[in-house]
């Protein structure tokens, strides 16, 4: 498996960018997985079964209905668990400081990418420019086709991580 970031600051189109690419890899015929990565606390509900479960020590626990299924574990689950699913890509939306290679989302044409060694591309809504000092491409969010070719080429091997 294969496993490329979406990061940025908050409301700068990481999940707008996360839906278009999982679905054009989707396409070209790649099975996709994805990770949202939050630095909020997740609230459990105390009144499902799955939370009980878990508070019994079960970890992870499963709630499997007609049509889709959660799996949640408790605590952070390791990139070591996520590459046992038999998919081609992780996108992974966030983990702005992780090594993982990613696309920078960014609401203006500004440095905010300048810390993050690994950003491979920027997406600016507005670019005034086409690429960076460093010669890292800066495209638009409707550059899709681009910023996936970006991705088929940069992708790493999760278990690098």
């Amino acid at each position: 498996m294969k496993v490329f970031a979406i990061s940025g600051w908050s409301q700068t189109g990481k999940t707008t960018l996360a839906k278009k690419i999982i679905k054009s890899l989707i396409e070209k015929g790649f099975e996709v997985a994805s990770l949202k990565s939050t630095h909020k606390n997740l609230e459990d509900d105390i009144e499902s079964d799955t939370y009980h479960h878990q508070i019994a020590g079960a970890n992870p626990t499963i709630l499997r209905g007609k049509d889709h299924s959660i799996l949640r574990y408790k605590g952070k689950i390791s990139l070591k668990t996520i590459s046992e699913l038999d998919v081609d890509f992780l996108i992974v939306e966030g983990l702005k400081q992780s090594k993982i290679p990613k696309i920078w989302c960014s609401k203006s044409d500004d440095d905010s990418w300048i810390e993050f060694p690994e950003v491979r591309a920027i997406v600016i809504r507005r670019a005034t420019r086409t690429e960076t000092q460093k010669r890292i491409p800066i495209l638009t969010p409707n550059d899709t086709e681009q910023l996936v070719s970006i991705i088929i080429q940069n992708a790493e091997d999760i278990q690098n991580f």
